[in-house]
Formats: structure tokens, sequence, C-alpha cells
């Protein structure tokens, strides 16, 4: 999405400061800011993007800056107790990393969930559902994929420890995308219903969906100050590994992408 004109091939007897002017006065590149009238590109910190891009990182970028500067939300009691109750398995180190990503989560506004293939991210997420629902019998819930085969693998793996689990959904379907209109029907002007969103395969998510989606969901920081108690948003989690990590991390063969899940209370 970007290139970096800084960095010019030697011999070329142009400086970067000349390419800067030079791009800057084509016509076509502007800086990016709010007063810019309408170009197709934009010269920013020495990169050059596609306009369209750019603006999807910026917004991107204040989404996640929102929900990472927000404050921890307050968890049932219940939620706490039935935390408190669950096996420990601690690792070598003495700590048990699953039940620590768990409790991080139930009060985050933003938490990422990571690891290589085994080590529990699907098994973690769906206890952490079992707490969410614990705490909150009519938490409302969806589980969405960038496709229909990683949706129906999420689906059968979170239903093997969690049968109540809802089916998994496309993200398209999810944001309803609308073919005729080519435009998503959910944004920040009519967000997602849900409390909990659970996205697997994140890393084959592009830049300008997962801007949309990001957008799509409900306010979580300063608002829940202010809100009633039932209707304060929760926090997210995203949990990355068959996600969303940004950037997006190098995959090993034969390993899964991130899975990614955002939460209000």
């Amino acid at each position: 999405t970007c290139a970096l004109p800084i960095s010019l091939p030697k011999g070329t007897g142009e400086s970067a400061d000349s390419l800067r002017r030079t791009l800057l006065t084509s016509g076509v590149v502007g800086t990016g800011t709010l007063t810019d009238r309408p170009l197709p590109l934009v010269l920013a910190a020495d990169r050059l993007y596609l306009a369209r891009f750019y603006r999807a990182e910026q917004n991107l970028g204040q989404a996640l800056r929102a929900r990472l500067s927000a404050p921890p939300l307050p968890v049932p009691p219940a939620a706490i107790a039935a935390l408190q109750a669950l096996p420990r398995s601690p690792g070598a180190d003495g700590i048990d990393w699953q039940l620590v990503g768990i409790a991080a989560a139930l009060c985050s506004p933003y938490s990422v969930i990571t690891g290589g293939p085994g080590t529990g991210k699907t098994f973690t997420t769906a206890r952490l559902l079992a707490l969410l629902r614990h705490g909150n019998p009519n938490l409302r819930i969806a589980l969405a994929a960038p496709t229909g085969k990683a949706g129906s693998r999420l689906s059968q793996a979170i239903a093997e420890h969690d049968p109540a689990a809802p089916a998994a959904t496309t993200l398209h379907r999810l944001l309803e995308y609308s073919p005729l209109e080519d435009r998503f029907r959910h944004g920040p002007e009519r967000p997602l219903p849900h409390d909990v969103v659970i996205v697997d395969e994140a890393s084959m998510i592009d830049l300008e969906l997962m801007t949309t989606l990001l957008l799509a969901l409900r306010p979580a920081a300063a608002e829940a100050a202010r809100m009633p108690r039932a209707t304060r948003p929760a926090p997210s989690i995203w949990k990355p590994s068959r996600s969303i990590t940004f950037p997006t991390m190098p995959r090993r063969a034969g390993s899964r992408a991130p899975l990614a899940c955002q939460r209000w209370a």
C-alpha cells in the first residue's frame, strides 16, 4: 500500500528532497491533511500511499488507539467466581498463561490472544465465552471469519468446547455487504448489535475490510463511565492464531492464522 520515496537508487542524481517536491507539485499527490483537495495519492512520513489505503490506515489506527486507551471495564462477580474456580495448568514457568489471557480479556477494552498451533487458543476462547455468559446469560455473540470454510472450522472448533455457541458466518455477511450498493450496511452510523464478536483467520483480512469491521463495532471507551451498567460496552478481545494482529505477522507453512474477538459488557 505504500513505497519509500527516500530510498533512491545510487547514481540517480536526485535527492530525497527533490523527489518530495516533484511528487507534491505533480498535481496528483497530497499530504493527507483535512485541508487537502481530494487527490489519488498521499505522501506522508516519506511514504507514498494510494489515498484510499492511507485513509483506511488512519481510521484503523484511530479505532485501535481508542480501544487501547479505554479504561478497564467492570466484570460481573459471577464471572470472577467462575474464573477462580477454573482448574490451573501452569507451564514450566509456573504460570497458567491461558487463565492469564482469559482474566485480561474479561476486563480489557482490547486484548489479543495469540500462540502457535496447539497452544489452546480456541479452548481459551471457548472458556472465555462461557465465563462471559456466566456473568451475563443474555450476551449477544457473533462468530465470523473471512471465508465460509474458515467459518465452518471456527464453528466446529468452538462447538467442541462450547455447544451453546452460535454458528459462525462470513465477515461480509456479518457486516451485511450489499453487492448492488457496493457497501456494508453496518458501520459507525449503524454499529453491530453484538456484545461479543470473534473473528477467525484475521491475517486473511485486508486493510479496508479490517477498518470497516473496527468502525462497525460498538463504542467501548469513555462511554462506559457515563452509561447505565446494563448498557455499558464491554472490552474487546482479538484472538490471533487460526486474527487480528497488526501488522500481519509472517506465518510458517502449516500454521494457522490468528483469531480475533471484540466484546462489550
